[in-house]
């Protein structure tokens, strides 16, 4: 068993899914960048299944491009051969914990209008699993 802790941004916008017997789990792909400066460097997607009910209370709160941590188990990598012929693979992560991180800079849209903003939250407002 491999734990692993990445920090980086949402791809898409987390998922409720449910598996073969009916229960319920949260699915999302998170991007880890590893040396991006001037842009050099890697990006390498996780897809993320956290299978606990804690998993469906992030569907409220994040968003593609969220920045978050997430704390998990490695699964077993799943080697795949892409549309061009090269091969490449599929990495997994079983979901433990996640991390709201704050946004380095807040996004804005193609207008330059500031379109994330920092709510200041007492502790009694956050949601008890933080």
């Amino acid at each position: 068993m491999v734990l692993v802790v990445l920090n980086g941004r949402l791809g898409n916008r987390p998922e409720k899914k449910f598996s073969k017997n009916g229960s319920p789990y949260t699915s999302f792909s998170i991007a880890f960048s590893e040396g991006k400066k001037n842009g050099e460097g890697e990006t390498t997607w996780y897809n993320c299944l956290w299978m606990s009910a804690e998993g469906n209370k992030i569907l409220d709160y994040l968003d593609k491009g969220s920045l978050i941590q997430v704390t998990g188990t490695l699964l077993k990598p799943k080697p795949y051969q892409k549309k061009d012929g090269t091969y490449d693979v599929n990495l997994s992560v079983m979901v433990h914990a996640v991390n709201f991180l704050p946004s380095s800079s807040p996004k804005t849209n193609e207008r330059g209008q500031q379109t994330e903003y920092v709510k200041e939250a007492s502790v009694s407002e956050m949601p008890a699993w933080l």
